[in-house]
């Protein structure tokens, strides 16, 4: 198709392009020499004299265009093509209707600074119109003592209030996905906050049990004090009673010196 247009833009049909067109796109040439009366074979003459002109080309491509189409119409269609037909056919029965909004749109937008205030005051209007019927169909409806009984007996039922409670919920729930930029960022927040609990319930285990084993430790420090405080008394009465006994066996020790000097 390259050199096609190559050579519809030279003005002729010869050279590399003819060359690339007999190879690659015989039946082109086909409908080239069926156009112009003549062999396949004979068209490397004609080309090399510069017979085969844009025109030419032109009238011959257009002349095949029943047979050409009816090759492409024995191809079977893609699922992708077909979607695409039926986008062209529906854009194309709405066209009236979509230009006709679009008209709309521009003449509201290029008007916008005189309609506004008239719509602002219509929506007004609707809206006290709206709550006004809606007022008065409650307070008709409210009037049936059936219907008050029926109230009565909602208001009693705790499946009432669950039911509004989880709906207050879920709306709640729904406005904060929504202001946190959708679902996806929503989950990754609450995934956060999960984890973050969780690390926080294992930290408060892990400090119970590292507690534990402090306390464990302190008491045993204290075991340990207490036994060597034990053992210090142990050792100063031990060491109190042996400065007894030799103050008892130095004193008789002096005894029989003093009597071996009386004896001497």
């Amino acid at each position: 198709m390259y050199q096609l247009t190559q050579a519809m833009a030279a003005g002729r049909l010869q050279g590399d392009e003819f060359k690339s067109i007999m190879e690659n796109a015989p039946l082109h040439a086909q409908s080239i020499a069926e156009y112009m009366g003549k062999s396949v074979g004979e068209l490397r003459k004609m080309s090399s004299e510069g017979l085969i002109t844009a025109d030419v080309i032109k009238n011959a491509l257009f002349a095949s265009a029943e047979q050409t189409n009816q090759k492409f119409a024995e191809i079977p269609m893609t699922f992708g093509q077909v979607a695409t037909i039926i986008g062209n056919t529906m854009l194309q029965t709405f066209e009236p209707v979509i230009q006709t909004i679009g008209r709309g749109a521009q003449l509201i937008y290029d008007n916008w600074s005189t309609i506004e205030p008239v719509f602002w005051g219509l929506a007004v209007a609707v809206g006290v119109y709206a709550v006004a019927m809606g007022l008065s169909a409650a307070a008709t409806w409210l009037a049936v003592q059936e219907n008050r009984a029926l109230i009565a007996t909602m208001l009693a039922n705790p499946i009432l209030w669950v039911a509004i409670a989880i709906g207050i919920l879920v709306g709640i729930i729904y406005k904060w996905v929504q202001s946190v930029g959708g679902i996806k960022v929503a989950w990754m927040i609450a995934m956060n906050v999960m984890l973050s609990v969780w690390d926080g319930f294992k930290i408060g285990i892990m400090t119970g049990v590292y507690g534990v084993l402090n306390m464990w430790d302190i008491l045993t420090v204290g075991l340990m004090i207490v036994g060597v405080g034990i053992a210090n008394i142990m050792g100063d009465m031990k060491a109190n009673v042996l400065t007894i006994l030799q103050n008892m066996v130095n004193g008789a020790i002096g005894i029989i010196n003093d009597f071996i000097g009386v004896l001497n």
